[in-house]
Parts: C-alpha cells; structure tokens; sequence
C-alpha cells in the first residue's frame, strides 16, 4: 500500500481527486464520484477499507469518498461563482433536477444557487491539507500508522494500530478525539485503551449530570 502518511504521498493523492473530477477539458461533465474512488485507490494500490483506516486519521474522520463528494460540492459552487453558466445547467453536471442541487447547495453550504450566485456568498476552499506538524512525526500513532501502511512487519505497531482501531470502533469519540487521548496515554505511559476508557465513562458521567440538572 502507497503510503500516504508522507506529505508528498498525500498531497498527490489529493491532487488527483481534483485532477480527475472533471471528464473533459472544457469542463463540461463532472466523473463519477466512484470512479475517481477508484483511480485514487488504483494509484495507492489498495482497498477502500485499508485506505480509508489511515485517510480517516489524516482527514479527521472522513472517508475518501466523503472527501471526494464534499470537493464536487465545492466545484459546483466555483461554477456558480466564476461562470455565467445557468444554474440548470450546472445542476445537470451531477443531479436529476435543479431541485436537488438546491438541497444539496443549501445542506453543505447554508444557500441556494441562487443566493449563491446574486450575494457572491464567500464559501471556504475545502481542500484537504496534510495535517501533521514537524512535532508530530515521532509520536508513535504516527509510527503505527506508518508501519502498517507500508506493510512493515512490526508486531508492536501492529498492536497499537489494532488498539486504537478498536477504541475508534468501541467508543463513540472521532479519530481525531482518540488521537489526542493517545498523544496523552504516551507522555503519561499508560495504556491507550484504559485512559480512552476513561475519558468515556467520564463523559457519560457529564452527560447524566447534565441531564439530570436540566
């Protein structure tokens, strides 16, 4: 597997999501959101669930193909930004009706096409980028991850990986809460699954007490 945990890796992997989301040149027809799936995935040679285990972790918490569906959401609003394009025909790029486009505009950005369009509505780029600072390439999440992407036989990575999978699967925190409760667990030097444990029936607690004081 194509390890996408080194920043140049990562980057291209997300150069290619925005290089293959239109079919032609003139811009005229959007891909298949599956399809540009599966041309990442071809160039990082592995399957959408080992893939996704280590782009969840760079992307806070979303899948490629998440990813991919929020970056078609961003190109249609640049259409309607930069062209003069009728809002019918941008919608035609992806949807059945005008309609939903307008649900879909107004679920991700707040606005329909339309407000869009007249109030020249200021959306942010959504573009991914890699998320590690210099501090943090030796933290041994980062090390896991590492090892496991490149298939580098390493039982203890390969522990802390299954681990932290485990707590993502087992706790209802993000990749992202889990990664900081496992920056924790190493300055302390104490288990990760017994602090994230922790934590958890700490905020349970907090919930209830909330509950009940409401």
């Amino acid at each position: 597997m194509l390890n996408i945990l080194e920043k140049e890796k990562f980057e291209k992997v997300i150069a290619l999501v925005d290089e293959n989301i239109y079919e032609d040149d003139d811009g005229l027809l959007f891909k298949e959101k599956k399809e540009i799936e599966k041309i990442v995935l071809d160039y990082a040679e592995a399957d959408a669930n080992k893939f996704n285990t280590v782009f969840r972790l760079l992307s806070k918490d979303i899948t490629l193909l998440q990813y991919i569906s929020k970056r078609f959401d961003y190109k249609q609003y640049r259409e309607l930004i930069d062209t003069n394009k009728e809002i019918r025909m941008i919608s035609e790029l992806i949807y059945d009706n005008q309609e939903q486009f307008s649900r879909k505009m107004k679920e991700s950005f707040g606005y329909s096409p339309s407000e869009i369009r007249a109030k020249r509505i200021f959306v942010e780029d959504n573009k991914l980028e890699f998320p590690f600072s210099v501090s943090d390439v030796e933290h041994p999440l980062f090390r896991a991850m590492k090892s496991v992407a490149i298939d580098i036989d390493d039982d203890e990575a390969a522990c802390y990986i299954e681990e932290y999978a485990e707590c993502s699967n087992t706790f209802s925190f993000t990749s992202e809460q889990i990664y900081s409760i496992a920056k924790t667990a190493d300055v302390l030097g104490i288990e990760l699954t017994g602090l994230v444990e922790a934590c958890f029936d700490l905020y349970c607690d907090e919930m209830m007490a909330r509950e009940s004081n409401s």
